[in-house]
């Protein structure tokens, strides 16, 4: 049975927390970011939050609700600041918990033939160079729209529920660039393309993950959690895809279009020992 999307980031949290082999891909960033997030968190409140209610109660709002709303406000301004800078120097942290879930999972033959060329024809040294390239793209995209539906969180609980789904497609799209981009040999274009096209998917998806993420100091986990269930989304449809292609073998039908396989590249499936791979 497939399990819906939205399922993948509770199912992320404790695949994690009961796999100690993955815990130590992230001590080392998550003190770091966690140490950021402290620091982000109490420059916050002491500086932006006076001035941010000062302002609120000289434009006429109550002091007591004033003070209330902005203590709300700053402390959900500081969990996105620490996304940001997280969001900035992570990344191949991120990629390299992607593929050791996908080990754990059985499906380290991928990582092991992950390409060395990207689709523009430069080379990948360990996954850094790529590792790169699409943070510098997703953070672009992640920064303008949460600038943009930043000011949602005005608007208590049904705000924040709106900045949720309008941020859901992006979080989701960036966490399966690493994917897209390095295992599937997509470009940027073709990535935002195969995201659009599964958009209400990646939207079940991202909105719980921007849930989890917009949680103050436990988003520091949560973030690397979701890196997880992305993770764990793909293995499952690597899978299903391995299962239908094996079936369809056995009965002597061609093969079904692999959802996890660009258009271009999909081709008919040998076996390969263990696995069934693209021929």
């Amino acid at each position: 049975m497939r399990l819906p999307p939205s399922s993948y980031p509770p199912r992320g949290i404790l695949y994690f927390l009961i796999r100690p082999s993955l815990w130590g891909r992230v001590i080392c960033p998550f003190i770091l970011t966690l140490l950021l997030g402290l620091i982000i968190l109490i420059l916050s409140m002491v500086y932006l939050l006076p001035l941010q209610a000062r302002a609120v109660i000289a434009a006429g709002c109550p002091p007591w609700a004033a003070w209330l709303t902005m203590v709300i406000i700053t402390i959900l301004e500081s969990a996105i600041i620490t996304l940001l800078m997280f969001a900035l120097i992570i990344p191949i942290y991120q990629d390299s918990l992607f593929d050791a879930v996908l080990r754990s999972r059985g499906l380290g033959y991928l990582v092991d033939r992950k390409r060395s060329l990207s689709q523009h024809g430069l080379v990948i040294w360990g996954g850094a160079a790529a590792g790169v390239v699409w943070a510098v793209v997703y953070v672009f995209f992640q920064i303008l729209v949460l600038l943009i539906t930043l000011p949602l969180h005005a608007i208590p609980i049904l705000g924040t529920m709106l900045y949720c789904f309008i941020n859901g497609w992006v979080l989701c799209w960036g966490l399966l660039l690493h994917w897209d981009i390095e295992f599937l040999d997509l470009s940027i274009s073709e990535s935002r393309r195969r995201a659009k096209s599964r958009k209400t998917e990646y939207f079940q998806f991202g909105v719980v993950a921007t849930a989890l993420e917009i949680i103050p100091l436990a988003n520091l986990l949560f973030t690397w959690t979701n890196v997880v269930a992305a993770a764990l989304w793909v293995a499952d449809e690597v899978e299903y895809d391995e299962k239908q292609a094996r079936k369809a073998v056995e009965e002597g039908r061609p093969n079904p279009p692999p959802r996890l396989q660009p258009h271009h590249s999909a081709g008919t499936l040998i076996n390969d020992g263990d696995n069934l791979i693209a021929a």
